[in-house]
């Protein structure tokens, strides 16, 4: 009798562990499709052991729903309403100078020249080219005030001028300028533009070129007195004219070929040609003057690596230029003294 009791409560505990676990399998597909749907979150312990002299009770607790993921959808939403307000503010009442601006002019003859503008923080690039030369100038110190901006030489203000912006990206953005001191001239128009408007130097017109590796790279004036110059001759033809003090870099780019003799550089309507040699380190130009004759003028070649710390100084304004010169006072220097007052005293005894 026992043993039939035995086997009957150890057949009915059986049951009831196999009507258990079915109950929670059940359940936990119920809640994991719960999750999928609403956004609950379930979580199941390890099922202990049942045994023959255990009896317990098994809870399945159910989370609250989630608030991650609602708060993920919140960030999303609040992102897009302030990109787009942002976006709204941007495209009609943003009337910061900052970006690229083109000033386009007609001369006479029909020919358009531009002029671009990017304003940055602390800074104002220029760009103009034509079919033969391309120029940048960056001035390294502007200041930026309400409406008006600056252009420092020397940590003090040598250009200030007032401006305004008008229209919208839609319909096209507008930045005028004006000098103060010359309010009586028409101001600077410009329109904005992108900044991959910008002309580039890569199709630049020039004088058949012939490579010479005499005259590669960076070649520094000597005596330099008020601001540095350099020439950059690269091997595809191309050659800058790096001119600098403490306030403005410009680089004038242009083509060029040089046959040992003779320096030829690329000019609107013909090409220009110099004497010019080299001897060792030293490269020499030589430029007819009307009033002095023929200047010698040398250049002493220097590494890219100095080249390259050299803009970075000026760039941040703490190179120290020379100002004092020792300039020989050569015999063609005083005939042209003496020629340019014979002809100054000529004109005034006419009058």
């Amino acid at each position: 009798m026992n043993n039939e009791e035995e086997k009957r409560t150890d057949g009915q505990e059986q049951e009831e562990i196999e009507e258990i676990l079915s109950g929670v399998q059940s359940l936990k597909d119920e809640v994991e499709q719960e999750e999928d749907n609403g956004g609950y979150v379930s979580q199941f312990g390890e099922l202990e052991e049942f045994t023959e002299d255990t009896e317990e009770n098994t809870v399945v607790t159910k989370k609250p729903r989630s608030t991650k993921k609602v708060v993920v959808v919140s960030i999303i939403v609040v992102c897009l309403l302030l990109a787009g307000a942002l976006g709204v503010y941007f495209a009609f009442f943003d009337k910061s100078i900052y970006g690229t601006w083109v000033n386009t002019q007609t001369t006479s003859d029909g020919t358009q020249l531009s002029t671009y503008y990017v304003f940055e923080r602390n800074s104002l690039e220029t760009y103009s080219a034509n079919e033969y030369v391309h120029q940048r100038t960056v001035y390294n110190q502007v200041k930026y005030d309400e409406n008006t901006f600056g252009i420092l030489q020397n940590g003090e203000v040598s250009m200030n001028c007032s401006y305004s912006v008008t229209g919208n990206l839609i319909k096209g953005k507008k930045l005028s300028y004006t000098m103060k001191g010359y309010e009586e001239q028409p101001p600077v128009e410009m329109d904005k533009v992108s900044k991959k408007d910008l002309p580039n130097a890569d199709d630049l017109k020039g004088p058949k070129f012939k490579l010479n590796d005499k005259i590669v790279g960076v070649w520094e004036k000597e005596d330099n007195v008020g601001y540095m110059e350099y020439l950059i001759f690269d091997e595809t033809g191309k050659m800058t004219v790096f001119n600098a003090d403490n306030s403005s870099m410009q680089e004038n780019i242009q083509k060029y070929n040089f046959d040992g003799k003779e320096l030829t550089m690329a000019g609107d309507t013909e090409d220009t040609k110099i004497k010019a040699s080299i001897d060792g380190k030293t490269f020499s130009v030589t430029i007819e003057s009307m009033y002095v004759g023929e200047i010698v003028q040398k250049y002493n070649k220097i590494t890219d690596e100095e080249f390259t710390q050299i803009k970075s100084k000026l760039k941040e304004g703490t190179y120290e230029i020379p100002t004092n010169p020792t300039v020989p006072v050569t015999e063609a220097t005083e005939n042209a003294t003496e020629s340019m007052t014979e002809t100054v005293t000529e004109l005034v005894t006419k009058e």
